[in-house]
């Protein structure tokens, strides 16, 4: 999925020197680069910055075809304390993303997020699935029915949902695992004009 072996290549480094500025392991890259693991929003925009490049030119396939594909707009997510989630579809927005995995779309209400460029009102397309790494930017529903988007963190039986935000009044929530319930992994923003 991923140019990024072109582009280390080019760059001259080692998949360990990429691993080492992403904060990761080098397996970890490793399964990046090889197509075995998709990388997180994050993680993308790092890897474009890292390479000097546009973020499509990460990717092979749909995102360079111009191939754009319909997901429904399902309701508002908080990025700030959970709110409890909508389930309405409110219509459609397009992405290049596909894979052969389940998006929805979801509209982010707060600014807890927004140092991961999540502002405010911008749209998050999500992959559906019910566990993510820690570290990945997740939305995850705490309790019954309240939603939220954050860093997702797990130690043993706790949680923690870590805002990564400019707005120092945010706190990391810490949950037990039983309380929340991760629905999908954040993989593209949108900011509408």
């Amino acid at each position: 999925m991923y140019y990024l072996r072109e582009l280390r290549a080019k760059k001259c480094v080692s998949q360990q020197t990429i691993a080492d500025y992403l904060g990761i392991t080098n397996q970890a890259y490793s399964n990046y680069e090889n197509g075995k693991r998709e990388a997180d929003y994050e993680t993308q925009l790092k890897l474009a910055e890292y390479f000097g490049v546009p973020l499509d030119a990460l990717f092979r396939g749909a995102a360079t075809s111009g191939r754009t594909y319909r997901v429904p707009i399902l309701g508002t997510v908080a990025a700030g304390l959970p709110i409890a989630a909508q389930q309405d579809i409110e219509g459609h927005t397009y992405t290049t993303l596909n894979g052969g995995a389940e998006y929805f779309a979801l509209r982010v209400k707060g600014d807890s997020m927004d140092r991961a460029h999540i502002p405010n009102g911008c749209l998050v397309i999500v992959r559906q699935q019910e566990r993510v790494e820690n570290g990945e930017i997740a939305v995850v529903i705490v309790g019954e029915e309240n939603g939220t988007v954050k860093r997702y963190k797990q130690e043993g039986d706790t949680v923690q949902l870590v805002p990564v935000s400019f707005n120092l009044d945010h706190e990391t929530q810490v949950h037990k695992a039983g309380d929340v319930r991760v629905v999908g992994l954040v993989k593209q923003i949108q900011i509408e004009p």
